[in-house]
C-alpha cells in the first residue's frame, strides 16, 4: 500500500508544470483520473513577481514565485533556483510591454496610411517552433481508451477553450448508493444460495432433466434479476449525475440540467455581464473532500455551480475568463476609436487646401490639391505613449 502510495505521488508529481513564454505565464496541473486544471495568465495582466522561500530552501536552492495578477495569484512552488525563475518571468513582462506599445503604435500608423491610401507596412511574422514527428502513433492509439475512461468519471475537463465541471463524486455516491447497496444486497443472497446449491448434492445451479432441456434454479435466477435491475438503477443515476454539467466559454456561463428520459433546462449568461461571484463550502463533508458550490451574479439573476471540487479555482477560472473578455471587447473598442479617428484625420489631410482657402477668403479654391505623399503627414511621429493591452494568442509563442 505504501509503495502504490508513493508511486502515485511520483506521477502527481510529474504531472504539474510551470510554463513562461513571451505571451503568457501558465500552471499546469493533472491528479490523475480526478483533476485536470490549466491556470494562465496573459503577461499584460501582471501586478507584480516575487519570492518566497524559507531556511531550508535557501540552503537547498528552491523556493515559492507568487506571479500576481488582476484576478488572483499564480504560484510556483518549490522551483528550482527561484531567483532566476523570477527574474525570468519579469524579462518577458517588460518584453511585452515595449512590444506591445510598438504594436499599438504601429498599428494607428498603418490605420493611417490605410485610410489616405498610402502603403501600409506590414509587420514580418515570427517563425513558429518546428514541428516534429516522432512516427510513433502506438501510445496514442494505447491511451485512447484510458483517455476515454478517465474523461468518464472527470470532475474538470478542458474541451478547446470549454471549461466542462461535473459535480462531485460524493454527490454520485449518494445517488448510487441505494442501488449499489440493493445490488450487494442481492449479491450476497446470490453467494449464499450458490453456497447451498454447493453443499446439497439434490440440487444445482442448472438441472438437465432425463426428458432434454435445462432447468436453472429458481431462486438464482430471481436474484439475478434484481441484481439486473440494481445496476440499471445505479446506471441510471450515474447518467442523470453526468448530464448535469457546468460550462464556461470565452463568451459565456452555462448550466445545463438535463434528467435521461424528462426534461432540459439551460441557463446561459454572458459572462462580460457578471457583477460578482463567491462560494460556499458547506457541512464537514464539502470542507474534508474540497466541494462546494459557486454563486454568479449576473444582474437580476443568480446562477449556481453545484456541487463543483474545489470551487474556488472554478471562480478563478470563471474570472479570468470575464477578464480575457473585457479585455477583448475593450480592444475592439479601441481599434473602432482608432479607425474612426484615421477616417477624420485623412479626410482633414485630404481637403486641407480646401481648409486653407476658406481662412484667406477664397472657398473653392482647391486647384492646389495633390496626391498626398509620406513628407505631407509623417506618421512615423505618432507619439509612442499608447496603452499596453498585452496579448492572447499563442502564434509566435517563444517557451522556457
Amino acid at each position: 500500500g505504501i509503495l502504490i502510495w508513493a508511486i502515485w505521488l511520483v506521477i502527481d508529481w510529474s504531472n504539474d508544470y510551470y510554463i513562461v513564454t513571451n505571451q503568457r505565464v501558465i500552471w499546469l496541473e493533472k491528479v490523475l483520473f480526478l483533476y485536470d486544471s490549466r491556470q494562465e495568465a496573459p503577461l499584460g495582466t501582471l501586478l507584480s513577481v516575487g519570492i518566497e522561500t524559507d531556511f531550508l530552501g535557501r540552503q537547498l536552492n528552491y523556493g515559492h514565485v507568487n506571479v500576481r495578477t488582476f484576478v488572483g495569484n499564480i504560484r510556483f512552488e518549490y522551483v528550482n533556483h527561484p531567483e532566476q525563475a523570477a527574474d525570468m518571468v519579469r524579462e518577458y513582462w517588460e518584453r511585452t510591454k515595449v512590444k506591445s506599445t510598438q504594436a499599438q503604435k504601429d498599428a494607428m500608423k498603418n490605420a493611417l496610411r490605410s485610410k489616405m491610401g498610402l502603403p501600409v507596412i506590414k509587420e514580418e511574422e515570427e517563425p513558429l517552433a518546428p514541428v516534429f514527428d516522432t512516427g510513433n502513433k502506438a501510445p496514442q492509439e494505447q491511451s485512447l481508451f484510458w483517455t476515454a475512461l478517465s474523461n468518464r468519471f472527470k470532475l474538470r475537463l478542458e474541451d478547446g477553450e470549454t471549461i466542462i465541471y461535473h459535480k462531485h463524486w460524493v454527490v454520485l455516491l449518494q445517488q448510487t448508493g441505494k442501488a449499489l447497496l440493493a445490488f450487494l444486497f442481492f449479491f450476497t443472497l446470490f453467494c449464499i444460495q450458490l453456497y447451498r446449491l454447493y453443499l446439497d448434492p439434490a440440487n444445482a445451479f442448472i438441472e438437465f432433466p432425463q426428458d432434454g432441456g435445462f432447468r436453472p434454479d429458481s431462486w438464482s435466477v430471481i436474484l439475478i434479476l434484481f441484481m439486473a435491475i440494481a445496476l440499471g438503477w445505479a446506471g441510471y443515476e450515474y447518467w442523470d449525475w453526468s448530464n448535469d454539467v457546468f460550462m464556461v466559454t470565452p463568451e459565456e456561463i452555462m448550466d445545463l440540467d438535463k434528467t435521461p428520459l424528462g426534461k432540459e433546462e439551460r441557463r446561459t449568461a454572458q459572462i462580460e455581464n457578471i457583477l460578482s461571484t463567491e462560494y460556499q463550502r458547506i457541512g464537514i463533508l464539502g470542507i474534508l473532500f474540497n466541494y462546494g458550490t459557486v454563486f454568479i451574479t449576473v444582474g437580476g439573476a443568480k446562477l449556481s455551480f453545484q456541487d463543483v471540487l474545489d470551487p474556488a479555482g472554478v471562480m478563478a477560472d470563471i474570472n479570468r475568463r470575464r477578464m480575457v473578455r473585457v479585455a477583448k471587447k475593450s480592444e475592439d473598442a479601441s481599434k473602432a476609436d482608432r479607425e474612426r479617428m484615421a477616417t477624420w484625420v485623412a479626410a482633414y489631410h485630404l481637403n486641407r487646401d480646401e481648409f486653407a482657402s476658406a481662412t484667406t477668403g477664397q472657398v473653392g479654391n482647391t486647384s492646389g490639391n495633390r496626391p498626398i505623399t509620406d513628407a505631407d503627414f509623417p506618421v512615423d511621429e505618432i507619439p509612442d505613449d499608447l496603452a499596453d493591452d498585452g496579448g492572447d494568442d499563442f502564434s509566435g509563442e517563444d517557451y522556457s
